[in-house]
């Protein structure tokens, strides 16, 4: 029974948000089995929807043993449901479901094991999809354990272009077909998004304060990954927090307008 207590996190990122009604069931069937029964133990604590990014992260949370099963069955439904080739919106994707994350939440929960699951989840979508492809990040991308930020890379996921017979083969299923793209799937340990909203509509400051924070530019913070896109007629700096407390300690002032944020994961907001 203690085994059961052993929490993990799925923050899964589908390709659509502008329907209501097919981010209500893709969210409906996280819950719901075809079998009409809820999946034990496990809850979708949180929806978050962003109309002109068109994505919505769905966030499903329970013991690592029973995560598996709720994730499937609410990616399945994604890719019956949304057509990428119907897509448009300012975030970048290469796939229908453009993101599986495995994340723990305690202590005892290895990363290993999130991969194990990964791995899983990967093999399920590829069985019922034979189009079905992905490619592997952190944990999952054995034995090279490349990050989700190198692998979006090498993919052209920046881009939004779909590899080509000359570009690199995914790991999962054959190349992507242009209904349901390419999904990154993999395990890594939890990462929090936070989007700070800056009020101008001028994309190169947003492209400045995102550099200035940004981990890999001189003087940036720690774990910070970021970058600015147009949002409701402004611009916002979309960052992935890769080590909350080193970032939360570490300040930065980039003399730029006056902002307010929104976070899609489960902490409390924060301000910058």
């Amino acid at each position: 029974m203690a085994k059961e207590s052993r929490m993990a996190a799925s923050l899964f990122t589908i390709s659509a948000a502008r329907d209501p009604a097919v981010v209500e069931r893709v969210t409906r069937a996280a819950v719901t089995g075809r079998d009409g029964k809820n999946f034990p133990q496990t809850s979708v604590l949180n929806v978050f929807a962003d109309h002109d990014y068109n994505r919505s992260v769905i966030t499903v949370v329970g013991p690592l043993s029973k995560l598996g099963d709720p994730v499937v069955s609410a990616c399945t439904e994604a890719l019956n449901l949304i057509d990428l080739r119907q897509h448009t919106g300012v975030h970048p994707c290469l796939g229908a479901v453009d993101l599986i994350p495995v994340y723990p939440l305690a202590k005892d929960v290895g990363l290993d094991e999130c991969a194990d699951v990964a791995e899983t989840i990967a093999r399920q979508l590829s069985d019922q999809f034979h189009h079905f492809s992905a490619f592997m990040f952190g944990a999952a991308d054995r034995p090279q354990r490349r990050s989700l930020l190198q692998r979006r890379r090498e993919f052209g996921w920046f881009t939004g272009r779909l590899p080509s017979p000359d570009d690199l083969l995914p790991d999962v299923g054959p190349l992507p077909n242009s209904r349901h793209g390419l999904t990154a799937i993999g395990a890594s340990p939890y990462v929090l998004n936070c989007n700070v909203t800056i009020d101008t509509a001028d994309i190169q400051v947003g492209q400045r304060i995102a550099a200035a924070v940004r981990a890999s530019s001189i003087g940036g913070l720690p774990g910070v990954q970021s970058m600015a896109l147009p949002n409701k007629g402004r611009i916002e700096i979309a960052c992935n927090l890769l080590s909350l407390p080193e970032t939360l300690l570490n300040g930065i002032s980039v003399g730029d307008p006056a902002c307010f944020s929104s976070v899609c994961s489960l902490q409390p907001v924060l301000h910058f």
